[in-house]
């Protein structure tokens, strides 16, 4: 993402990516006189990485700048006292110093450097019992299937189309389930450094996952679609 063009975010570094798969796999028909269909599968993947610069950010802000010079300026007057009478430079200027909340504050913001955020989701479903065979770009030939926005990665439940249009077997033989799966991955860091020579780094993590199995999805129930065998796990 372009934030270094915009002067107030340019602290924002980002990437987001998106990618999708299509597979479609034929199934034997040597041990079934009747049609079983094929699978058809697909997947898209979500990814975004993202770093805040937080010394940049807060020299934004007017406040921590004069925060900032106000140190500077008192790092230049111990240079001097090292390097004269320290009593003689003391009394010269000793109007460069911060409050004690000012310190508290100036100590906190420039100990944190850096913020790093990562966030990865993947999700997938395999979709058995398909009839046709695909074109060059992956639809059905003939009767058509499945849906164009299944071909791009999409995760909308499509059972229910799959049926109506007949893109899908009837028959009871057929024993693979519909499955639709799900993981996100979160992590990120906090860079600290109170002093030179102590760095800190924290770090975060959060995993998610979930699937929904259903078999026997082809068959009807008094023509309606049954989600008694549908199992959701977490």
């Amino acid at each position: 993402l372009p934030f270094e063009h915009f002067p107030y975010l340019d602290f924002i570094n980002a990437e987001v990516g998106y990618g999708f798969q299509y597979n479609w796999s034929a199934r034997s028909t040597v041990l079934s006189q009747q049609d079983l269909g094929n699978l058809a599968q697909n997947n898209n993947n979500t990814v975004v990485a993202a770093s805040v610069d937080i010394p940049s950010l807060f020299s934004k802000f007017k406040y921590f700048q004069k925060l900032e010079n106000t140190m500077q300026l008192r790092r230049a007057e111990i240079e001097a006292m090292e390097k004269t009478n320290a009593e003689t430079a003391t009394r010269k200027n000793n109007k460069n110093r911060l409050t004690p909340l000012q310190a508290v504050l100036y100590g906190i913001t420039s100990s944190i450097k850096q913020v790093d955020f990562n966030y990865n989701e993947t999700n997938g479903t395999s979709l058995p019992g398909i009839l046709s065979s695909p074109n060059f770009y992956g639809y059905g030939q003939g009767i058509g299937g499945p849906t164009y926005e299944f071909l791009l990665g999409s995760q909308a439940d499509i059972r229910r189309v799959m049926i109506e249009r007949g893109w899908v077997t009837g028959s009871d033989l057929m024993t693979e389930s519909y499955v639709q799966m799900q993981t996100k991955a979160i992590t990120g860091s906090i860079q600290i450094q109170p002093m030179n020579d102590l760095k800190i780094d924290l770090n975060f993590l959060k995993n998610y996952s979930s699937s929904l199995t259903h078999s026997g999805y082809n068959i009807l129930t008094n023509n309606r679609l049954s989600f008694a065998n549908e199992i959701i796990a977490f």
